[in-house]
Protein backbone atom coordinates (compact mmCIF):
# COMPACT_ATOMS: atom_id res chain seq x y z
CA UNK A 1 0.00 0.00 0.00
CA UNK A 2 2.87 2.65 1.24
CA UNK A 3 4.83 1.71 -2.21
CA UNK A 4 1.60 1.91 -4.43
CA UNK A 5 1.48 5.85 -2.90
CA UNK A 6 4.92 6.48 -2.96
CA UNK A 7 5.00 5.16 -6.78
CA UNK A 8 1.50 7.66 -7.75
CA UNK A 9 3.12 10.43 -5.90
CA UNK A 10 6.35 9.76 -8.34
CA UNK A 11 3.84 9.26 -11.42
CA UNK A 12 2.31 12.92 -10.39
CA UNK A 13 5.40 14.55 -10.19
CA UNK A 14 6.78 13.69 -13.61
CA UNK A 15 3.70 14.70 -14.98
CA UNK A 16 3.45 17.84 -13.35
CA UNK A 17 7.22 18.28 -14.22
CA UNK A 18 6.78 16.79 -18.14
CA UNK A 19 3.81 19.63 -18.46
CA UNK A 20 5.58 22.64 -17.02
CA UNK A 21 8.69 22.06 -18.96
CA UNK A 22 6.68 21.57 -21.94
CA UNK A 23 4.18 24.82 -21.25
CA UNK A 24 7.69 26.60 -21.05
CA UNK A 25 8.81 25.57 -24.39
CA UNK A 26 5.66 26.19 -25.95
CA UNK A 27 5.54 29.82 -24.44
CA UNK A 28 9.69 30.42 -25.83
CA UNK A 29 8.81 29.14 -29.42
CA UNK A 30 5.78 31.38 -29.37
CA UNK A 31 7.60 34.44 -28.05
CA UNK A 32 10.31 33.74 -30.13
CA UNK A 33 8.19 34.11 -33.27
CA UNK A 34 6.95 37.73 -32.49
CA UNK A 35 10.18 38.56 -32.73
CA UNK A 36 11.34 40.20 -35.76
CA UNK A 37 15.65 38.71 -36.73
CA UNK A 38 16.84 41.20 -39.63
CA UNK A 39 20.34 40.96 -40.10
CA UNK A 40 21.63 43.57 -37.48
CA UNK A 41 20.37 41.50 -34.89
CA UNK A 42 22.28 38.73 -36.04
CA UNK A 43 25.54 40.24 -35.85
CA UNK A 44 28.26 39.81 -33.19
CA UNK A 45 28.30 42.76 -30.89
CA UNK A 46 31.40 43.87 -29.38
CA UNK A 47 31.50 47.16 -27.96
CA UNK A 48 29.49 48.99 -30.76
CA UNK A 49 32.17 47.95 -33.13
CA UNK A 50 32.17 45.15 -35.60
CA UNK A 51 34.43 42.24 -35.22
CA UNK A 52 37.59 42.09 -36.85
CA UNK A 53 38.80 38.80 -36.34
CA UNK A 54 37.58 35.46 -36.21
CA UNK A 55 35.48 34.48 -32.26
CA UNK A 56 36.14 30.54 -33.20
CA UNK A 57 39.47 30.60 -31.04
CA UNK A 58 40.63 27.13 -29.85
CA UNK A 59 39.50 26.39 -26.30
CA UNK A 60 42.38 26.35 -23.22
CA UNK A 61 42.03 22.55 -22.65
CA UNK A 62 44.73 22.69 -19.31
CA UNK A 63 42.29 25.17 -18.00
CA UNK A 64 39.38 23.13 -18.28
CA UNK A 65 41.67 20.29 -17.27
CA UNK A 66 42.51 22.44 -14.12
CA UNK A 67 39.00 23.24 -13.41
CA UNK A 68 37.96 19.38 -13.74
CA UNK A 69 40.46 17.99 -11.53
CA UNK A 70 39.46 21.19 -8.80
CA UNK A 71 36.12 20.10 -8.74
CA UNK A 72 37.19 16.54 -8.27
CA UNK A 73 39.14 16.90 -5.05
CA UNK A 74 36.66 19.65 -4.07
CA UNK A 75 33.80 17.02 -4.39
CA UNK A 76 36.34 14.39 -2.05
CA UNK A 77 36.46 17.37 0.72
CA UNK A 78 32.75 17.36 0.49
CA UNK A 79 32.62 13.18 1.33
CA UNK A 80 35.55 13.69 3.36
CA UNK A 81 33.69 15.68 6.07
CA UNK A 82 30.50 13.07 6.77
CA UNK A 83 32.58 10.74 6.60
CA UNK A 84 35.02 12.01 9.39
CA UNK A 85 31.96 12.64 11.55
CA UNK A 86 30.52 9.34 10.99
CA UNK A 87 33.33 7.57 11.47
CA UNK A 88 32.69 5.66 14.52
CA UNK A 89 29.23 4.34 13.53
CA UNK A 90 30.90 2.88 9.89
CA UNK A 91 33.51 1.00 11.52
CA UNK A 92 36.37 -0.93 9.91
CA UNK A 93 34.54 -1.78 6.56
CA UNK A 94 33.19 2.16 6.47
CA UNK A 95 36.96 3.49 7.12
CA UNK A 96 39.32 1.05 4.56
CA UNK A 97 35.64 1.51 1.85
CA UNK A 98 36.69 5.36 2.54
CA UNK A 99 40.78 4.91 2.27
CA UNK A 100 40.03 2.96 -1.11
CA UNK A 101 37.57 5.99 -2.69
CA UNK A 102 41.32 8.02 -1.72
CA UNK A 103 43.75 5.68 -3.58
CA UNK A 104 41.63 5.78 -6.71
CA UNK A 105 41.68 9.74 -6.70
CA UNK A 106 45.12 9.67 -5.46
CA UNK A 107 46.45 7.10 -8.67
CA UNK A 108 44.13 9.12 -10.89
CA UNK A 109 46.52 12.46 -9.38
CA UNK A 110 49.60 10.70 -10.23
CA UNK A 111 48.43 9.81 -13.39
CA UNK A 112 47.65 13.26 -14.66
CA UNK A 113 50.95 14.28 -13.07
CA UNK A 114 53.20 11.67 -14.56
CA UNK A 115 51.79 11.93 -17.92
CA UNK A 116 52.22 16.18 -17.41
CA UNK A 117 48.85 17.27 -18.01
CA UNK A 118 48.60 19.69 -15.28
CA UNK A 119 51.57 21.76 -17.02
CA UNK A 120 49.95 24.78 -18.75
CA UNK A 121 52.65 25.34 -21.31
CA UNK A 122 54.28 21.95 -23.04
Amino acid sequence: MVQSLQLIYLLNYIIVALIITTALNVISIILNKKTKKNSAKLLNYETGCLSTADNLNGIDIPFFTIGILFLILDVEIVLLFPWVLGLEKLGILGYYKFVFLLLILAVGFIYEWLNNALKWLK
